[in-house]
């Protein structure tokens, strides 16, 4: 008698620990699933605005109209990228 207690015990033990396991997943993989809608539900970040890029020392560029290579604004100098077509010879 006992050892059909024993056995059924075992069985139940085994049985409402595989649902608790599989609960677990489920809870995980619904956890991941609201994680990545919120993260798509976030607005895009903001481009800094020029008094920002100033503070972390960024530079105006613009592109120079042969060859398309960023240079600072104001430069007054040929392109020196080879095979430009404005670069003095």
């Amino acid at each position: 008698m006992l050892k059909y207690l024993l056995l059924i015990s075992v069985i139940a033990a085994a049985y409402y620990g595989y649902r608790y396991y599989n609960r677990l997943e489920e809870a995980k993989l619904k956890a991941a699933e609201e994680a990545k809608l919120r993260e798509q539900a976030k607005p895009p970040a903001e481009a800094p605005r020029p008094s920002q890029a100033a503070e972390m020392g960024g530079e105006d560029m613009v592109a120079c109209p042969g060859c398309g290579t960023y240079r600072p604004v104001g430069v007054t100098t040929p392109c020196e990228t080879p095979g430009c077509p404005t670069t003095r010879a």
